[in-house]
């Protein structure tokens, strides 16, 4: 996973050259394959958007997971996945995968409590939609309390003893949480309006969320939604 570029051209051209397939859930996923997909595709939007400093190294290493250095700038970058467990585990039991099954995404709004087994498998067994559904700005609120709470987390993780802080600290959110359509812009401006309190000398200095085709970068001044700029159109998703 480590490489150095000398250039934007050479750094997409590394990126597109690299493998960033990630296996099925059950089937041989590793932590690192989400950790390379995540950020590989980070860097490529980063790069396409004149947002980094040359020369580059990338270098894998555990808390965190990368240390990204731009010219003499060093970043450690810190990445996590959002997604509702108990969602994965629902659709991952035998009663899911009937041809009529429908596990529906709105009983695992974000912050639900945990359910039992049973409990699961009536879920997963249901062919019709029986949970609440979204009114209003429903999504947009679930998508700004998902990465606000997952921030905050992640921000004790920051400064645990044993965390290695550099310089600059970023966190990086695959959010893989199962939302209907959502309108990017106006969750990312709820969250940054949530998010007005939280920076200080102790916390991330920057936030970058993956949410479907977008990735939105936070700072404590301003946030921006940008296009992901997909180098591997064939490679798995990630979900």
């Amino acid at each position: 996973m480590n490489f150095e570029a000398q250039s934007e051209y050479e750094l997409l051209s590394v990126l597109s050259e690299a493998d960033i397939s990630v296996l099925p859930r059950g089937a041989g996923r590793t932590n690192d394959q989400i950790e390379k997909w995540v950020m590989f595709r980070a860097l490529s939007t980063l790069c396409a958007n004149g947002l980094l400093e040359y020369p580059l190294r990338l270098i894998k290493r555990e808390s965190p997971d990368f240390l990204l250095v731009c010219a003499d700038k060093a970043i450690g970058c810190e990445i996590t996945e959002a997604v509702n467990g108990e969602y994965l585990k629902a659709k991952s039991l035998p009663e899911a995968n009937k041809e009529r099954s429908i596990v529906d995404a709105s009983k695992f709004k974000w912050g639900t409590p945990k359910r039992s087994l049973d409990d699961l498998r009536k879920i997963a067994s249901k062919d019709i939609l029986t949970g609440p559904g979204w009114t209003g700005n429903s999504v947009e609120v679930e998508f700004a309390k998902l990465v606000f709470d997952v921030t905050i987390r992640k921000t004790t993780t920051l400064n645990k003893t044993g965390f290695n802080n550099f310089p600059s600290n970023y966190l990086l959110i695959y959010c893989n949480q199962p939302l209907p359509i959502l309108d990017i812009v106006e969750g990312s401006s709820i969250c940054h309006k949530q998010l007005a309190s939280y920076w200080s000398d102790i916390t991330f200095d920057q936030i970058l969320v993956e949410k479907g085709n977008n990735i939105v970068v936070f700072t404590s001044t301003h946030y921006r939604v940008y296009k992901s700029n997909n180098l591997w159109k064939m490679a798995n998703s990630g979900h």
